[in-house]
């Protein structure tokens, strides 16, 4: 008889991979990573991959013998990484920035 399937560590509280995980029918858990996001990293796809990795690791070493994931999302335009908005004011501000710009995110 197969032993039932642990859950999936998400480290990561994004609504957004909450709501995928759930679509996909993955039983999973929660649990935050708390890393530091800051890097001097200015390459958008080796950053993602950077922080994805470190948030994965810092919660497999709290949580040993458990499949993690971890993820992340950055936003690129014209060159520059965007930060995360810091308030809703920085969030519109951001928005009016990449309206009508081509972006990678």
């Amino acid at each position: 008889m197969a032993r039932p399937l642990r859950p999936l560590v998400l480290a990561s509280a994004s609504p957004q991979r909450r709501a995928l995980l759930r679509q996909l029918g993955v039983p999973f858990r929660i649990v935050p990573s708390e890393v530091s996001e800051a890097s001097d990293e200015r390459d958008p796809r080796r950053l993602v991959l950077d922080l994805a990795l470190r948030k994965a690791e810092a919660v497999a070493r709290r949580r040993p013998n458990t499949l993690v994931l971890g993820a992340d999302t950055v936003v690129a335009c014209a060159g520059e990484i965007l930060q995360k908005p810091s308030d809703p004011a920085d969030a519109r501000r951001i928005l009016r920035r990449l309206n009508g710009r081509w972006h990678r995110v």
